[in-house]
């Protein structure tokens, strides 16, 4: 019988005011153990083949293929009827808890399904967080509010701060900035007019051609910089459209090969019922784009820089599926986001 019970709202809630409240968050959380010595003989060699693996085998600074970790430790309490999980992460718990659901499954099954309550799973190490809502359920239900916590390097994340992680083996000044898009290093923050249109192909061969001589905005640092910027972003079903072989195409991650619609992501994000993508206005279907052309500039100059790249060839190439406005916030997010919070780190060796 699984005994996985929906987290209190208020409770969550409750946690989530203690959290990002820096780059870095901290996680406790107690589970009592399933009754038996075969539970508690398996928990005790699972954690010991995990501290093992941690010390010797896997790479300094990461936990598998995770690299958002600053400490983590298991200590078993009560005569070894509970267990307590502390942990220090970079990011939000979301994605602490995706992390841990695509690249370490199967080491999460292994040691959560000797709790009580956990997803069940099937020899050991399958299925159980799997079902992304029954585990953040039971994760979220089992954590405990920090009242103290300690982090090294305050304001930095892992790879930034730890000098046991190592630097990529290839620096940032040794990037070809010229074949990276502006937006990656810069965020246009001083552009206040911008513009996205959603396009799908609609010729190969006229397509690729206004792509060859489009003025993207390159990476490249100019003084003074620029006004304008213009920047492009494909989905996985635009490079198929376009003609990318499939070889290429593989080479991209998992999650942008499968887009936001796909049935199980639609799941962890809880795009269902009313929130299905069957019922978005765009995204869907025939409603996918292709590409995406974004457009961005200071005050005044945003309708000569969409007209200077609507040539005669971008109507002969592209369908316009449909064009989203922006509008000057003076500074408010209205999604409360703190800056900073989340800022991506490249990974430079892929």
């Amino acid at each position: 019988m699984e005994l996985c019970s929906r987290v209190d709202q208020a409770y969550s809630d409750a946690l989530a005011l203690l959290e990002d409240r820096d780059v870095t968050n901290q996680f406790n959380a107690m589970a009592s153990r399933k009754p038996g010595l075969v539970r508690l003989w398996t928990l005790l060699g699972i954690l010991a083949t995990v501290d093992y693996a941690a010390r010797h085998i896997v790479r300094h600074g990461r936990l598998g293929r995770i690299r958002t970790i600053h400490f983590a430790r298991w200590v078993l309490l009560d005569g070894r009827k509970r267990g307590v999980f502390f942990s220090n992460y970079d990011g939000t718990v979301e994605s602490y808890m995706d992390d841990f659901i695509n690249k370490a499954g199967f080491g999460l099954n292994a040691i959560f399904c000797n709790a009580i309550g956990y997803p069940r799973t099937n020899w050991l190490v399958l299925d159980g967080c799997s079902d992304e809502q029954k585990y953040r359920s039971f994760l979220r239900r089992h954590t405990l509010p920090s009242q103290v916590w300690y982090k090294a390097y305050p304001g930095l994340t892992a790879i930034e701060g730890n000098p046991r992680v190592g630097r990529p083996s290839m620096n940032p000044s040794e990037v070809d900035y010229s074949d990276v898009q502006g937006l990656v290093r810069f965020g246009y923050g001083k552009m206040k007019e911008a513009s996205y249109v959603h396009l799908r192909v609609k010729d190969v061969a006229a397509a690729r051609a206004w792509l060859r001589s489009a003025p993207v905005t390159s990476a490249v640092a100019t003084t003074p910089p620029p006004s304008t910027a213009m920047q492009v972003a494909f989905t996985a079903a635009g490079l198929e459209a376009l003609g990318v072989p499939a070889s290429v195409r593989a080479g991209f991650s998992a999650e942008f090969l499968a887009g936001m619609i796909e049935e199980n992501r639609s799941r962890r994000l809880g795009d269902v019922g009313s929130n299905a993508p069957s019922q978005w206005e765009w995204g869907y279907g025939a409603g996918v784009p292709h590409l995406m052309v974004m457009f961005f500039a200071e005050p005044g100059r945003l309708q000569a820089l969409t007209q200077g790249c609507k040539v005669d060839a971008w109507n002969e190439a592209f369908d316009e599926l449909r064009w989203l406005g922006t509008a000057d916030l003076d500074g408010v997010e209205p999604f409360g986001f703190a800056d900073g919070i989340s800022q991506p780190q490249l990974d430079w060796e892929r």
